[in-house]
């Protein structure tokens, strides 16, 4: 019902960000654990690296989960009211595909607590309104 989404592109330096993929893991791993219904999306489109590079670049990040290399910029194309600004390339979308957060939880710590929060209220409130 919730999908994450990180979109990764030339904004920033993708190979800086990739090396830190990692450090997605551990919130992942919890939040599969704690919330059904929870998918994570990493979508890489940079035009300015060849999709070689890239894949080089994520055999060595210790990244364990599935990544999206979009090398037509479908993400984009098909999703034109997305800021260009990457602070914007963070969010969650609820069951019906309208965002419900924005940032990365995982530089922002203030970020991580209002997901934590929100994901907790959402969820308590689905299984309060199943009884």
């Amino acid at each position: 019902d919730y999908k994450f989404i990180k979109y990764i592109d030339s904004t920033n330096c993708t190979s800086c960000v990739l090396q830190n993929l990692y450090l997605w893991n551990d919130f992942i791993d919890l939040y599969k654990e704690q919330y059904k219904n929870v998918s994570f999306y990493f979508i890489i489109s940079d035009k300015n690296l060849k999709e070689m590079d890239i894949l080089f670049m994520l055999k060595n990040t210790n990244f364990n989960h599935s990544i999206l290399l979009d090398t037509s910029n479908v993400f984009m194309r098909t999703n034109p009211n997305i800021p260009s600004e990457s602070k914007w390339h963070t969010f969650v979308l609820d069951k019906s595909d309208s965002i419900i957060l924005v940032g990365d939880p995982i530089h922002n710590k203030k970020i991580e607590e209002l997901y934590n929060q929100t994901m907790d209220d959402r969820f308590s409130s689905s299984v309060t309104n199943k009884m």
